[in-house]
């Protein structure tokens, strides 16, 4: 009875701990994100454009964590990982993710990192309200949708597209959602996933944890034009 009663208490702390962690691990991704965006800011204004990713993935090798010298030719097809070291961070993972230490290890918790290629080149001020950046950010509207049929809100504007964007896989690590054909495996969506409404049928929408920020070009060019990077 004793050992009963016990296992009931221990029981009942658990819950309330794993909240606790939970919420800590997602503020912390959240201070860490507003670093990484503080981090590209102030690398435009130094360099007058936005890193590349990254897709080393031998931690000895030289460039480990650096961006890539060139970016994907064809355009978006693709992300990266966020060159943590060229931005001067102490990691290049979330809270959920450690640090790798052979090429055999996977890149599980580190943030992914997507750039308009306009902006990775150096660039100049222009009146056009977007160059050829087809990041678009949309939310799932889980009050319309169903399971198979996801109902996106786009959140960004169809004639002003965000110029890079960051996330993080969240605590299960996948990337979850209408991550769309730029992901590295994905078919049409991510994992060839469909919708993330209720995938395991336990009657939750929980699936869904990823944690995201973008850059908007306004607000970039803002910030280059106050440090006289621009005219």
């Amino acid at each position: 009875m004793v050992l009963f009663i016990i296992s009931l208490v221990v029981g009942g702390l658990l819950v309330p701990m794993a909240t606790q962690l939970e919420a800590r691990q997602r503020n912390d991704a959240a201070l860490q994100l507003e670093e990484i965006r503080q981090a590209l800011y102030g690398y435009a204004v130094l360099f007058g454009e936005l890193p590349c990713y990254t897709t080393e993935d031998d931690p000895s090798a030289a460039g480990y964590g650096e961006e890539d010298a060139t970016c994907n030719p064809a355009g978006l097809a693709e992300d990266g990982k966020l060159p943590w070291k060229t931005l001067g961070l102490a990691s290049g993972h979330d809270p959920w993710g450690a640090p790798r230490t052979a090429t055999t290890d996977s890149w599980n918790g580190y943030w992914r990192y997507r750039v308009d290629l306009n902006y990775f080149d150096d660039f100049t001020l222009t009146t056009t309200p977007h160059l050829i950046s087809t990041i678009d950010i949309k939310a799932l509207n889980a009050s319309t949708s169903v399971a198979g049929t996801p109902d996106l809100d786009l959140l960004t504007s169809s004639s002003e597209h965000p110029v890079a964007l960051i996330y993080s896989t969240g605590a299960n690590l996948v990337a979850d959602g209408e991550n769309a054909s730029y992901e590295t495996g994905a078919s049409t969506y991510e994992g060839g996933n469909v919708s993330n409404l209720d995938r395991d049928g336990d009657g939750d929408e929980d699936e869904f944890d990823d944690v995201m920020i973008w850059l908007s070009r306004p607000y970039l060019l803002s910030k280059m034009v106050a440090a006289g990077r621009l005219p």
